[in-house]
């Protein structure tokens, strides 16, 4: 998938999708929020920005 427009772009951003035909959709939409794993070392903390964008 590309980036969706609505998302800005900088070059060195990394897009994730969510997949809306996974077992545990359902489960999400009635979720008071959710999490996102990074493992690893990183140099230095990572900066998260979220958007949704309704296609």
């Amino acid at each position: 998938h590309s980036q969706p427009r609505e998302i800005p772009y900088d070059g060195d951003r990394l897009c994730l999708e969510l997949d809306q035909k996974s077992e545990h959709w359902a489960s999400l939409l009635d979720a008071p929020g959710f999490v996102i794993g990074v493992s690893g070392v990183l140099p230095s903390e990572p900066q998260v920005d979220c958007y949704s964008v309704n296609r």
